[in-house]
């Protein structure tokens, strides 16, 4: 990560990602707001509480709740890279915040501002109200430094264990190229113990589930209501009919652009929706001109 914002995902990693295209219903007035900050990230849990926690948040932003400004991070990005390096030395570390970068505050206080406003919210869902119990939890873990009940939770807590395990197990020390390969080892996101780490934990309990087998079963072949769906159907129906094949100009995410008269058309997830007719076969696919 080396910017705060960027309209690239590729090559200038920024912490969000500034999106020209609202993908959205045009009408609600709506962008989507895209974070790539944790794309590496394994632990269910994480990934929920994470998703949960900026949805507080930006309820927060959303209802008029603002940050001091004098609690605003002076250097985002360099913040980011320094606690990723702190954790686990020093969880007292403190953030340089204002415009000057001489207001320090704690990096689990500083947690707990945003949570004790998300707490003021109203209207709390039961879904909001498990994130921010889960929140306060993990808050308090982390300050009491029991590590070893959030293994299987958090990915560093998961892979501290996993090193200071093979550290003492074998006899080497951070500086060892063997810790380089664990940490890399654990994001493979293989299912094979013995090519990912964090599948060897899974397969021996130490990872916690928040989704079922049969539910990840079915999300791998039935997508959601979007515009993957419609993508996915018109790539399926493309790999059976070559006339429609040999009319693909070009394909991504939003539209296919076909040779011929048929034009461009975007793939959307909001009924009513069109049939169109390709190809001898006359194989009927959904899209809206």
């Amino acid at each position: 990560i080396t910017e705060r914002q960027n309209l690239d995902t590729r090559k200038n990693r920024s912490i969000i990602n500034l999106r020209n295209e609202p993908l959205m219903n045009s009408a609600s007035g709506l962008s989507r707001l895209h974070l790539i900050a944790r794309d590496a990230t394994r632990c269910e849990y994480q990934t929920w509480l994470v998703d949960g926690v900026t949805h507080l948040v930006l309820r927060l932003a959303e209802e008029g709740w603002e940050l001091p400004y004098a609690l605003s991070l002076f250097n985002p990005v360099s913040e980011l890279h320094t606690v990723n390096l702190t954790l686990g030395v020093n969880l007292d570390y403190k953030m340089q915040c204002g415009l000057s970068g001489f207001n320090r505050i704690s990096l689990l206080d500083y947690n707990k501002i945003f949570l004790n406003a998300a707490k003021q919210l109203v209207a709390i869902s039961e879904d909001e109200r498990a994130v921010l119990n889960a929140w306060e939890e993990v808050l308090a873990l982390l300050e009491a430094k029991a590590f070893a009940k959030l293994v299987g939770k958090l990915d560093w807590a998961t892979k501290w264990y996993l090193l200071k395990n093979q550290m003492r197990k074998h006899g080497f020390g951070l500086n060892d190229i063997r810790v380089w390969k664990i940490d890399v080892g654990y994001h493979d996101i293989s299912d094979d113990p013995q090519r990912s780490w964090f599948a060897l934990l899974d397969e021996m309990g130490w990872i916690e589930h928040l989704v079922g087998e049969e539910e990840i079963e079915k999300a791998i072949t039935e997508p959601p209501e979007t515009r993957a769906k419609s993508r996915g159907k018109f790539i399926r129906m493309a790999s059976h009919n070559s006339v429609l094949s040999d009319r693909v100009q070009y394909l991504n995410w939003e539209k296919v652009w076909l040779k011929g008269k048929s034009g461009i058309f975007s793939f959307s997830d909001e009924p009513p929706l069109e049939i169109y007719n390709f190809g001898e076969k006359k194989d009927p696919f959904i899209v809206v001109s």
